[in-house]
């Protein structure tokens, strides 16, 4: 059996690709079938990951975006076997990182609320960690990795290999951080209890088994 993924509405970045991917892939593999899908993020970032369509008539076509294919939780060794790093850019393993989800939101019309720099603030001196984060973000002005140092289609790589490799991670309300969060090995920190205020969801972090 043979179903293809077509995905007929937004994809969105590398986490909600990274979404429909998991869950196109373990749809299949739970029917026993082989599957194929569009070009996609992960081609790049990750190993074995390329399933591309054919010239064989599928028996199934599904839409491939997350919210058409059946809901189930996640399997964190399933999700680490999927998403196998394709090339490691020797980034150091920190003590505390935090992934400050800004520029995509504030520089544009979409309204997702983003979560404050205050609010990490609070939850790192609550905590009681006394390193200083490293900071991976898409707002520009506080980019720790700037794209001038590698090349600028594998920045948010490099951000991503730093979030996986640390010790200690706060996640944003973002799918990047939060894939990150899933098939790394440290401490995770998720926002919990955010009420939206003037676009900055106001919240605090508490440790998470996941998720």
């Amino acid at each position: 059996m043979r179903i293809r993924f077509q995905r007929k509405h937004h994809c969105g970045r590398l986490g909600d690709q990274m979404h429909h991917y998991y869950r196109a892939r373990s749809f299949a593999e739970q029917n026993h079938a082989e599957f194929e899908m569009q070009p996609w993020l992960g081609e790049m970032a990750f190993k074995n990951v390329t399933h591309f369509y054919t010239d064989a008539i599928p028996d199934l076509v599904v839409d491939g975006t997350e919210e058409f294919l059946p809901k189930h939780p996640y399997d964190r060794p399933l999700a680490r076997s999927y998403f196998q790093p394709l090339v490691d850019f020797g980034m150091p393993s920190f003590d505390l990182v935090i992934h400050l989800r800004r520029g995509d939101l504030v520089n544009s019309d979409n309204s997702f609320p983003f979560i404050g720099i205050h609010n990490y603030r609070t939850a790192i001196e609550k905590l009681g960690f006394k390193w200083i984060p490293v900071v991976v973000t898409d707002d520009v002005p506080f980019q720790f990795w700037k794209p001038d140092l590698c090349h600028p289609d594998w920045a948010h790589l490099l951000d991503f290999e730093v979030m996986l490799k640390a010790k200690n991670l706060f996640i944003a309300n973002s799918g990047f951080s939060w894939w990150a969060g899933l098939i790394g090995f440290g401490n995770i920190y998720q926002p919990v209890n955010g009420c939206e205020m003037h676009g900055c969801l106001n919240c605090d972090f508490q440790l998470t088994a996941y998720l």
